[in-house]
């Protein structure tokens, strides 16, 4: 619950700051690099609980095919997000004034939202699974409270990394 009130915030009050990330990027593209790696660990902490959350509402049966397509999103975004601190250290070694990071960064945010997407077909999955549920009748979806603060920060990741 700490980390999700923590991302909310983190993603709230730093929402004023997108418009101007791009600049900050040309000034000083380590430093802006960090804070998309930074949004996107918050996105994947997020996540994780909003998997969770929405896990519960699925049969026995459907958890363990869900849960490898979600881990196996995580693992993709987590290779994605070293491969950015990778070139980040290549280019301090080099000492690269304006390093070009911007291209690598942007598999962050489209691993993320190959991660938002798994949650979203889950909670479909989850609202057609609900106790209830009629057949041909269009489903409440579920709502965690983590859905609103994972879509925050991805469509922070987002306007960071296109």
């Amino acid at each position: 619950m700490r980390t999700l009130i923590l991302a909310t915030v983190l993603a709230l009050s730093s929402a004023a700051c997108t418009p101007t990330w791009f600049q900050d990027f040309k000034d000083n593209p380590v430093n802006s690099t960090e804070a998309v790696l930074n949004t996107a660990q918050a996105a994947l902490d997020v996540a994780e609980i909003t998997f969770s959350q929405l896990k519960n509402y699925l049969a026995p049966e459907q958890q363990a095919p869900v849960q490898a397509k979600f881990d196996q999103a995580v693992v993709t975004a987590t290779l994605a997000m070293q491969a950015v601190r990778d070139a980040v250290a290549a280019a301090a070694e080099a000492g690269t004034q304006s390093p070009d990071l911007f291209s690598v960064i942007q598999s962050v945010g489209q691993a993320v939202s190959d991660i938002q997407a798994v949650i979203a077909s889950v909670r479909e999955l989850a609202s057609a699974s609900k106790p209830g549920a009629a057949p041909g009748v269009a489903p409440t979806p579920v709502d965690v409270p983590s859905m609103a603060a994972l879509d925050t920060l991805t469509a922070r990741l987002k306007a960071q990394t296109k």
